[in-house]
């Protein structure tokens, strides 16, 4: 029984692999390495949006093609999907900053319950105050993804 579950999820693995066409670069900028490990050898650089040919899936990484190279790339940066467009949940300024607070506090237990986070589990926030200020000075900065790059380029230094 085990053999034939085993055997089913291999089967099912690699036809994932042999049917997904392309895989999309999420991440902002990422490398495709020599080997399956981040301490081997970089082929060549991607950034988001660039579409790589996949060959075959090795644990946590696919191995691809791209630039008439080929590599490994970590499967947690690629997608069958293209990268989404940068999305706000706020339609403009109709709403204050405590409300948006509030707004923002939902998304993150939603993620946190789909992690399987639990619900009882006492916020810390619920004992402090908030610095809304703080926060109102966040929401201002706007970073394009070019400065994003040089940042990363820099050695994510300002």
């Amino acid at each position: 029984m085990k053999r034939l579950l085993l055997l089913l999820l291999f089967g099912a693995t690699a036809m994932n692999v042999a049917t997904a066409q392309s895989l999309y670069v999420q991440s902002l900028q990422g490398a495709l390495f020599a080997q399956p490990a981040f301490d081997s050898a970089k082929v060549i650089d991607v950034r988001r949006g660039d579409v790589l040919t996949p060959v075959q899936l090795k644990g946590a990484w696919y191995e691809v093609k791209f630039a008439g190279k080929q590599g490994w790339m970590p499967t947690l940066l690629v997608s069958e999907r293209p990268p989404l467009k940068t999305v706000t949940v706020f339609t403009g300024n109709d709403l204050g900053l405590e409300q948006k607070a509030r707004i923002r506090a939902s998304n993150v237990t939603t993620a946190g319950a789909a992690r399987g986070l639990s619900s009882d589990r006492r916020r810390v926030t619920d004992t402090r105050g908030a610095n809304y200020s703080a926060v109102d000075r966040m929401d201002a900065l706007k970073i394009s993804d070019s400065e994003g790059l040089k940042f990363i380029e820099q050695g994510m230094r300002p």
